[in-house]
């Protein structure tokens, strides 16, 4: 055990103690009051064996300290009179714990720890660790960087071991809380905030005010919220759906859910998507649930409806490439893509993000025609008139007369314009353009024979009034 940074004060006797082989007696504590004990971290810190914290700040009053044996440390007090002063740590750089069993800090105080972390700064604890450890009455942290752990969302980020906790998240969290049973605990994740919640947020019974977004950043499943839920109007709060298995993140709230803002559905695998209807129970509260400030949205193709009874919320997801709402060539397209996507085929896989993606139904429209080809169609299309217009020049030349002229050159101009007009397929307007001449000589052997040569050059184009992918 090689913590990287101690801080102490301690009053009426004690300090620390690094020993193998005795065991430490501790005697009687006398009164003392401790003092401010203030960390401010510009450079990074960075631990890398078993059980090495990056940084421990303590304060303590009527005696005592740590006492560590190599492998671990406790804290002790001696039981005196006084009290101890505040534990002021601010980190404008990154303390990292990389051993197992790592804490990057920890805090501890008789009175009150404020951590304060920046934005942009990591705090990260190692496997089995975490990146904060408090112990103290009162604890405040404010995090406009990033915590978490080794473990990612299935680490134990935070952790307090007694007292009232109120911790504010503007950065990132990442991982799993656990705060003092029974204390006065708030979390509040403003609207800049994100947390990836592990499997479990135990506020001890306190209160997540979530303002920002709030999602499972583990594996797909269930977290826990030990406590209130209440969301305000700017809250996201994130579902992730596998269409394929019929899995869903959830959460389960012990206390009272309050939720506003926006619902996020989030399809994992968009290209493995069927048509069909999956319901799912997204959230429960063992308490009240009211959800009537919730929002969600839907596509033309991914529709989603909420329905909230008995303390539980589910979320029906339906999935429909042929709306009633699309033009009738839209719905033959769309029907196409939904037998496919049934059968397990691959053909529309690369392009089913993009068409999940519109929100109105003449967009969508738009999407398939498109995607049928339609517009660039007419490549072939001028070309065959080009030809046509040729062959017409040539069988309409004058016939023969009855003088003996044996030969006769002649030219002829070409051209044509097109459109093709039907909004109601989402195509807009599909123009198409030529122009050119032809040249020719022909020859009479005699009266009923007509020989010749022709030629011709030109020029064609189409263009359509919406664009063509």
């Amino acid at each position: 055990m090689s913590p990287a940074l101690i801080a102490q004060s301690v009053a009426g006797g004690g300090g620390l103690s690094l020993t193998r082989q005795r065991a430490v007696e501790l005697g009687d504590g006398r009164n003392g009051y401790g003092g401010v004990v203030s960390v401010i971290n510009g450079a990074p810190i960075i631990t890398h064996g078993t059980t090495s914290p990056g940084l421990i700040a303590q304060s303590v009053s009527g005696g005592g300290g740590l006492i560590s044996n190599g492998a671990t440390m406790i804290a002790q007090t001696s039981g005196g009179g006084g009290r101890s002063g505040n534990v002021n740590l601010g980190f404008a750089a990154p303390i990292r714990a990389y051993g197992e069993g790592s804490v990057a800090v920890i805090a501890r105080s008789t009175h009150d720890p404020i951590i304060d972390i920046a934005q942009g700064v990591d705090i990260v604890g190692g496997p089995g660790g975490s990146a904060l450890l408090l112990d103290s009455p009162i604890n405040q942290i404010t995090n406009a960087g990033h915590l978490t752990t080794m473990d990612g969302a299935a680490g134990q980020t935070v952790r307090t071991l007694s007292g009232d906790t109120t911790f504010t998240n503007k950065g990132v969290l990442t991982g799993s809380v656990t705060l003092a049973q029974g204390g006065a605990n708030t979390l509040r994740n403003l609207a800049e905030g994100t947390i990836n919640a592990g499997t479990s947020l135990d506020l001890g019974g306190g209160t997540l005010h979530n303002a920002g977004l709030l999602g499972n950043g583990g594996a797909l499943g269930k977290t826990v919220i030990t406590g209130s839920l209440i969301q305000s109007d700017t809250a996201s709060l994130q579902i992730r759906l596998d269409q394929k298995t019929g899995a869903a993140d959830s959460f389960a709230v012990t206390g009272t859910g309050k939720l506003a803002g926006q619902l996020r559905p989030t399809i994992l695998d968009l290209t493995t998507i069927k048509p069909g209807t999956v319901v799912r129970t997204i959230l429960t509260a063992a308490e009240n649930l009211d959800v009537s400030g919730l929002r969600i949205g839907s596509s033309a193709i991914l529709g989603h409806a909420l329905n909230a009874r008995d303390g539980k919320l589910s979320l029906a997801t339906t999935i429909d490439f042929a709306p009633q709402a699309l033009s009738r060539s839209g719905r033959v397209i769309g029907q196409v893509i939904a037998n496919a996507q049934t059968a397990g085929q691959g053909h529309f896989r690369d392009m089913l993000p993009r068409l999940v993606g519109p929100v109105q139904h003449g967009d969508l429209d738009q999407a398939y025609y498109n995607l049928s080809g339609a517009g660039t169609s007419a490549v072939s299309t001028v070309g065959t008139q080009m030809s046509n217009a040729f062959m017409t020049s040539l069988v309409r030349q004058p016939g023969g007369s009855d003088r003996n002229q044996t030969w006769n050159l002649w030219g002829q101009d070409l051209g044509g314009l097109s459109q093709t007009s039907n909004r109601g397929v989402g195509m807009g307007t599909l123009s198409t353009r030529l122009g050119g001449q032809a040249l020719g000589i022909d020859a009479r052997p005699d009266k009923d024979t007509l020989a010749g040569l022709a030629v011709s050059v030109g020029s064609t184009s189409f263009s359509t009034s919406n664009w063509v992918n």
